[in-house]
């Protein structure tokens, strides 16, 4: 920092502490504008502003992407001219990804090679979090999207990718939209991955690996396998959805090999999305597989499609020893017995006695109308099991039960009827009296203009709730979640 005196005074300079500069940068963090002034005013500023103006970086692409301008452009000329800058990216990522350009007068997408991420991701060394986010309706038919191959990538910029997670210790990876991606071939990879999570990769119309990549990614592989690691890389988190199952079926299969640099042996968290049962038969191997590690379990059924039938088809989870929370969401039909519910009560009832169990999440998906005639009659029978279960010797740790009861409303329009969902949330504690008594259970209603993905709302409701209880407020009734949320 330079101050400025009368022409017949030298130049004071100002250095500031260290310490005093990295206070001030770390207090600007997430202001992008005030981190640029600051590199501005003093050399003393420059680094410490860099180091977070380019810790997150993200290019969005846009829905019609022209040849001629590739967002990321940019970004490469600053790396060329400063490679210095790139050791500090941490996190990079790519969203409404397509690899190649809207035509025009065609009026169609065309495929073209990517040539300026490749060359970006050489430059990337110190990479900890990447996510990628294919376009998503590129026609108006997902059969015809993956018939004409639009969210595939090339080999070329599949091989740079794997190349940059080679050179980095990448912890955090997310692939979302992007179809016959060679998911197996992280195990090779990734050594010190710990978060995965993946959504819609599978195709209508898979590829072999061999075919779309030849062998670019195996002769690499079998380098890297030879320098075998002492002890495999442990995933901690795993995130899937059902229409990726196979892909995560063939990733698993490629960690089971003898020289595989990761391993999904330690697993702590599993989140599925979606109902098919080809995606729990996946999930039911790596739990078993995990079955010593793992502690949360969260299955969102109706995370695709809100109206799914729920299939009764079992996850052994018989062999998990440190199972702490356990998260549910499904469709409730008031008309028919809960099978659903059923299916819960089989998963504690393997667990008892050898779990430590916290915390259980239900979030019901309920038609007003029906579970208001009904009164909760369908769960006559499986509510008073339910609630002797849970107060039974073996879940000596369990500290909440929470339902979350979402209403499906087609009228926006008028005032919420909260009485009647209060109501409504009185009969379900009413037949749950034994964990009422405790002082576990929680039903609270859940208004969500959404319509799906309720589930992924509750972390958010849950912290209102302790912030609102730390200022003496009592628990909320119920929560409505807009759609702008």
């Amino acid at each position: 920092m330079e101050h400025t005196t009368p022409a017949d005074h030298p130049t004071v300079r100002i250095v500031l502490p260290l310490e005093i500069v990295d206070a001030i940068i770390d207090e600007l963090h997430d202001d992008s504008d005030s981190l640029k002034h600051c590199s501005l005013v003093s050399r003393q500023f420059v680094s410490r502003s860099h180091k977070h103006l380019f810790s997150f970086i993200e290019f969005v692409f846009p829905n019609k992407p022209m040849r001629a301008h590739h967002p990321a452009q940019r970004m490469l000329e600053i790396f060329r001219n400063n490679p210095g800058l790139a050791r500090n990216v941490n996190h990079l990522h790519l969203t409404n990804y397509f690899e190649g350009f809207w035509h025009e007068h065609a009026q169609e997408y065309c495929r073209v090679a990517d040539e300026v991420l490749p060359s970006l991701f050489k430059y990337l060394n110190v990479l900890q979090k990447f996510s990628i986010d294919g376009a998503w309706g590129l026609t108006n038919s997902r059969d015809l999207t993956d018939k004409r191959h639009l969210n595939d990538i090339s080999s070329h910029l599949t091989y740079a990718l794997f190349q940059m997670f080679r050179s980095t210790d990448v912890a955090d990876i997310t692939i979302e939209n992007i179809t016959n991606f060679p998911l197996g071939h992280i195990a090779s990879t990734c050594p010190h991955l710990k978060r995965l999570s993946i959504s819609h990769i599978d195709s209508f119309y898979p590829l072999d690996d061999a075919v779309i990549y030849g062998t670019y990614l195996t002769l690499e592989d079998n380098v890297h396998e030879k320098l075998a690691l002492s002890t495999p890389g442990r995933l901690m988190t795993l995130q899937i959805d059902d229409r990726s199952e196979h892909a995560v079926e063939t990733l698993y299969a490629y960690t089971m090999r003898p020289h595989s640099h990761l391993t999904l042996s330690h697993v702590r968290e599993v989140t599925l999305h979606g109902h098919k049962l080809s995606m729990r038969e996946v999930a039911a191997t790596v739990i078993t597989d995990a079955a010593s590690s793992l502690e949360e379990f969260t299955w969102d059924h109706n995370y695709h499609v809100v109206f799914a039938d729920f299939q009764y088809e079992p996850i052994n989870f018989g062999k998990t020893t440190r199972l702490r929370i356990l998260r549910f969401a499904f469709v409730h039909d008031a008309r028919f017995e809960p099978v659903q519910l059923f299916w819960v009560s089989e998963v504690l009832t393997a667990t008892r006695g050898h779990n430590n169990l916290e915390e259980i999440i239900l979030v019901l998906n309920v038609d007003l109308d029906d579970v208001h005639d009904d009164q909760w009659g369908e769960c006559a029978e499986w509510a008073p099991s339910f609630d002797s279960l849970l107060m039974s010797a073996g879940f000596g740790h369990l500290r909440r039960v929470s339902f979350y009861v979402d209403f499906t409303e087609v009228d926006h329009e008028g005032p919420l009827p909260m009485d009647e969902y209060v109501a409504i949330n009185e009969r379900l504690e009413q037949r749950l009296p034994r964990l009422q008594e405790a002082g576990l259970l929680t039903v609270q209603w859940i208004f969500n203009e959404n319509s799906q993905r309720s589930l992924e709302f509750i972390p958010h409701i849950l912290v209102n709730e302790r912030e609102g209880l730390d200022q003496g407020k009592g628990l909320l009734q119920g929560v409505h979640i807009p759609s702008e949320f």
